[in-house]
This record gives structure tokens, C-alpha cells and sequence, in this order.
């Protein structure tokens, strides 16, 4: 019973600070539920329950976390995992140094005897960065809202974190306009998950939420977690000065064709990423503006944050780098409001169900994932300006009249494989990748770079521009040829001169080529060194 103690007190503590999710709990080679959550792993899961001491117990193979998580977040749950940060010899060191820190439930004495655990991740269906966890290739946004209830203003920080975007807007005005335009706004993002601080959101704007997203996970920030607006200048001051030091971090100027800048030109509206924004927010400035001119935006940005902060949820320096404005209405494309969505079957049918019966379903002949998110996007912001639609019009029937161009797109784009845009993410928000998909990454990137080149050679064959093929869809040719305005020339190099790909993607692992590393070389070198004197005895 000693020992059963010791590691319940671990799951006990991570229950107590996250009370609201299923708790997945490493013991060796499996995640264990306990107590509540064996019932919820034996209710939806059908897990077999059975009995440790006082403590139920229901178990999945550490191999096969991803897919009962899935279940579990698809039906509405939250999920936490709580790995093991030690082995039992690292343990067994531990304890003979005499150091503490057995994590939740060590310390000193006989507590000192358990391993080490933590939360390593909460899982939310707002928060996923895995694709295997997510599903399908729709945004999966978490939408965070803040709403001042004398003057209806409702400040709003959307973050689709499997592909590193954030945006922020805020919706005011008579209660009438608002609550329109804040319906229009759920129907445009769908979020997978909405976040409302306590205290913060009145009813009305609750009954709207459940009511237009009834598949929708909502979630509580409670009082005592949420960042106040001297807090969120705190934390997002302390982001920005990391992000000062990162100098790859984009510019908001536009390049000519030889990367070269040209000043004081702002990027329009039509060559923005997804056509939601105006400009790109970088600087701390802009940030500061944002707490005096539109206060109840900053307080839900500043939910947004504690709340991914909390969950362990990516970096905020990356994502605070990609904060951008969010339109809710322009004069450059055609206002399509909540009643006109419904009433064309744009997204949803008349009974409120994707896919068939819409237009969208009607139109979607996308290759890609990321050609699925921005075509949604293209239906909610349809063009207004003439110009703009006589150009997107000409592009489509260059590609239409000239068959070697359009074929070589199509199977280069049917032979995509995965969701590219959501892989380039996990590495923009620092985290781990295993060293196979990072090699099948790269790949993948020198496959794109090589086609571009194929592609821009094929366009000149047949007298066409390139750049201007792509201008006229709307979309910057500098941003795709060269990856988000930079070039990849010189990193995908450096990278190939570094360790072997296709040897990486087959075992999983890298090693460092000769002369790349010093160190590893002179370890190599000891290692042969002892094992020929081992041969020879």
C-alpha cells in the first residue's frame, strides 16, 4: 500500500491541478487512468477497469496514446499525460546522491523512492499540433473571447496553433450589429474549442455560442489563472524581446524579384496570408497600442496566452511573431454575414451539416490540406474589387488553355503527401520532431524547391511569367517561390551537407557526416580506437 501511495499522490497532484481532463499516467510501457477517469476510459473507450489497492485502473500501450487520446478529445474530452522523467537506474542514482526532486509526490525520504513524473502536455481539441490528433485537414482554431457588457465590445484572439497563426479583432457597436457580426465571425472560423474568462462573458453571448457551435468544446478560464492587462504587458514585453533576437523573424516590407527591400511599401490586403488580415503586428509598439485603443481585445489576448501557457501549448515568442489583425469587414471583399452563409449554403447545408449540399462542397477540388483551408477562405472573403476578379480569372483560364502546365501542377500536387503547412509548424514552435520525420521533411522541401524551378522553366517555354501567374491569384509569387520570404537555397544546402536524409528517415536517427562536428568526429575516433584494442584481446 506504501508504494501504490507514492504514486498516487503524483496522480493526485496532476488531477488537482488539471481537474477538468482525463489523466493518461506513464508506468512503464503503459498509460494508466485511474479512479473517474478509468470509468470515462471504460465508458468511451470500452477499456477493461479493474482494481490496484482502493484505486480503479483501466490501461492502453504507451505505443497507442494517439489514438485512444483522439477518441477521447473527438467526444468532448480534455487530455493530460504525465510522463516519466526518469528511468528506475536514473532513480536509483538519484537517491543514492541523496537529491530530492522526485517530481510530484519525491522529496526527501521514503517519497524519494518514486520516478519523477510531470505533465508533459495537455491535449484540448483547440490546442492540437499532432496530425494524428487532429484529424482532418479543416483550421482548428481556438477562439478566445472578452466581452465589456455596457458597451458591447467584444475583443476576440483566435490562434489555429497546428499551423502557427494567430489574429485579433474585436467587434463593437450597437448589440444588434455585434452580436451579428460576432455570429458571422463563429461561422467563419469554426472554432474547435472557445475559450471564455470567467466573469467576462455575459449570457447572451453564451447562449449564442452554444447554440452556433453546438460540436464546439467551451471552455472556462477561472479567475485566479487569468492574466491581468498589466500581466499580459508583463509577459508578451518578455516575448518580444526574444522574438528582437531571433533574425530571421519577418518583415512586413515587400522584395522585388532579386529578394532586394523596397521601402515604405505596406503589403495589401490581397497578398496577406488567408485574406483575414490588413498588416502583420511585430513590434512591441504595436502590441502597447492595441492596451490603450482596444482594451477588451488585449484582455483576450491575454486569456489566450495564460490559457496556451497553462496547457504547455507551443512557444509564445513564435506565435506572438505571427500576430496579425483580423477583418471583419472590408471594402475589398464582398460581406457575407452569418444569415447570407446560411442562406446560400456557402459552408453548411440548411440543416447545418458540411460537406454536400454546399458550395463549398460543390467547389473543393484542392490537392492539399492547405489548399482545403485557404479555398474556405476564399468562399467566407469572395473578391469585390473588379480588377481583382478579372485577374484571378485570367490566371485560371492561363492554366486552363494550356494543358502542360495545369498536368505538371496536378500530379505534382496529388503526389503531396500529409499536411506540410502543420509539419513546418512543430519546428517553428521549437518542438520536438523525430529525426525520420525531419528528414522526410526535408525532402519534401527539396522536392517543392526543385519543382518550382521545374515549373518556372515550363512557364518561360511557354512565354508565361511565373510571378505574374501567380500575382493574379492573389497570392505573392516572392512568398511562394521563396517560402515566406526566405530563400531556402542556402538552409536545405547546409542541412544536406550535414547528415544523410534518406539514412536518417530509414532508422530514425541522425548522425553528423565527417567534418561537421569536431566532437562527435573525436568520439567516433575513440570509439574505433577501443573497439580495435577490444578485437585484438
Amino acid at each position: 500500500m506504501i508504494s501504490i501511495y507514492r504514486f498516487a499522490q503524483q496522480w493526485w497532484d496532476a488531477k488537482r491541478e488539471h481537474y477538468d481532463c482525463v489523466i493518461f499516467f506513464r508506468k512503464g510501457y503503459f498509460y494508466e487512468l485511474f479512479n473517474q477517469d478509468a470509468d470515462i476510459g471504460r465508458q468511451v473507450l470500452g477499456l477493461k477497469v479493474t482494481a490496484r489497492g482502493e484505486m480503479k485502473l483501466a490501461g492502453v500501450p504507451m505505443t497507442q496514446l494517439e489514438p485512444w487520446a483522439a477518441q477521447l478529445i473527438n467526444r468532448g474530452y480534455k487530455v493530460a499525460v504525465v510522463e516519466e522523467m526518469e528511468t528506475s537506474i536514473g532513480m536509483g542514482k538519484r537517491k543514492a546522491l541523496g537529491g530530492g526532486g522526485g517530481g510530484r509526490g519525491g522529496g526527501s525520504g521514503k517519497k524519494n523512492s518514486v520516478i519523477r513524473r510531470e505533465i508533459k502536455q495537455v491535449y484540448t481539441a483547440g490546442t492540437l499540433l499532432d496530425e494524428g490528433l487532429i484529424g482532418d485537414s479543416s483550421s482548428a482554431f481556438l477562439l478566445s473571447l472578452c466581452e465589456d457588457a455596457e458597451t458591447f465590445s467584444i475583443g476576440f484572439c483566435a490562434v489555429d496553433v497546428s499551423v502557427g497563426s494567430m489574429f485579433v479583432g474585436q467587434v463593437s457597436g450597437k448589440e444588434e450589429e455585434g452580436r451579428s457580426e460576432l455570429e458571422t465571425l463563429l461561422l467563419r472560423l469554426r472554432p474547435k474549442e472557445v475559450l471564455y474568462a470567467e466573469g467576462h462573458v455575459g449570457s447572451k453571448a453564451l447562449r449564442m455560442l452554444r447554440n452556433t457551435l453546438p460540436e464546439s468544446q467551451i471552455s472556462t478560464l477561472p479567475r485566479d489563472e487569468q492574466w491581468t492587462s498589466m500581466e499580459t504587458e508583463e509577459n508578451i514585453c518578455r516575448a518580444m524581446s526574444e522574438n528582437e533576437d531571433d533574425d530571421e523573424r519577418l518583415s512586413d516590407v515587400m522584395v522585388d524579384d532579386d529578394g532586394r527591400e523596397v521601402p515604405d511599401v505596406k503589403i495589401p490586403e490581397t497578398l496577406n496570408d488567408n485574406n483575414m488580415s490588413s498588416e502583420t503586428v511585430y513590434s512591441l509598439d504595436s502590441f502597447l497600442k492595441l492596451k490603450g485603443d482596444s482594451p477588451m481585445l488585449w484582455l483576450a489576448l491575454g486569456f489566450c496566452c495564460a490559457y496556451l501557457k497553462k496547457l504547455r501549448v507551443g512557444s509564445l515568442p513564435a506565435m506572438l511573431a505571427s500576430v496579425r489583425p483580423y477583418i471583419v469587414r472590408s471594402s475589398f471583399f464582398l460581406d457575407l454575414d452569418a444569415q447570407t452563409l446560411r442562406n446560400l449554403s456557402v459552408l453548411e447545408s440548411e440543416e447545418g451539416v458540411a460537406g454536400a449540399g454546399t458550395l463549398l462542397g460543390l467547389l473543393d477540388r484542392t490537392k492539399t490540406p492547405m489548399g482545403q483551408r485557404m479555398m474556405r477562405q476564399w468562399l467566407c472573403y469572395p473578391l469585390h474589387d473588379v480588377a481583382s476578379i478579372n485577374n484571378r480569372l485570367d490566371c485560371i483560364e492561363t492554366l486552363i488553355s494550356n494543358d502542360h502546365l495545369r498536368i505538371a501542377l496536378s500530379r505534382f500536387l496529388t503526389k503531396q503527401s500529409g499536411d506540410l503547412e502543420r509539419r513546418v509548424s512543430r519546428l517553428r514552435m521549437g518542438l520536438y520532431v523525430a529525426p525520420a520525420k525531419l528528414a522526410a521533411l526535408l525532402i519534401e522541401l527539396k522536392e517543392i524547391q526543385r519543382f518550382v524551378v521545374e515549373f518556372r522553366e515550363l512557364c518561360e517555354q511557354h512565354s508565361i511569367s511565373l510571378d505574374s501567374l501567380l500575382c493574379r491569384l492573389s497570392i505573392p509569387a516572392i512568398q511562394v517561390a521563396r517560402g515566406l520570404y526566405r530563400d531556402l537555397d542556402e538552409l536545405l544546402s547546409d542541412m544536406e551537407a550535414s547528415f544523410d536524409w534518406q539514412e536518417a528517415k530509414k532508422v530514425d536517427s541522425i548522425s553528423p557526416k565527417a567534418g561537421v562536428c569536431s566532437e562527435y568526429d573525436e568520439c567516433c575516433k575513440r570509439l574505433k580506437e577501443i573497439e580495435d584494442r577490444m578485437d585484438k584481446v
